[in-house]
């Protein structure tokens, strides 16, 4: 009767074991796919924010373009706000180049 309680309770405890072990590398697994979830979300998050700003900032240079139409048969606004077009035109490059350079956004976006 021992011997048979022995190989009852070994076998429930093994089986526990093998549960334990496997409830683990699940937790694991888990864990892992949630921090490379969190890396993706923060790198996206990264890539709309710089996104925006280089729209932000091509937005200011068209109200610059707009503004010498405008008022561009003044000579003092032409050049006035020709200076700050090519102001905004020199960021919105520079960002922009950033931007495509950075490795936030997908390859097949650039490409």
């Amino acid at each position: 009767m021992k011997t048979v309680k022995a190989k009852l309770l070994s076998t429930v405890f093994g089986g526990l074991a093998l549960v334990l072990c496997s409830a683990m590398f699940a937790i694991n697994s888990v864990k892992e796919i949630a921090q490379q979830y969190d890396v993706l979300i923060e790198e996206e998050l990264t890539a709309q924010l710089q996104v925006n700003f280089v729209l932000n900032t091509f937005k200011t240079q068209v109200q610059e373009w707009k503004n010498i139409l405008i008022r561009g048969s003044n000579p003092s606004q032409f050049d006035k706000h020709l200076k700050q077009f090519k102001e905004q035109e020199i960021i919105v490059q520079d960002l922009s180049s950033q931007l495509i350079s950075s490795t936030f956004l997908p390859k097949k976006l650039i490409s």
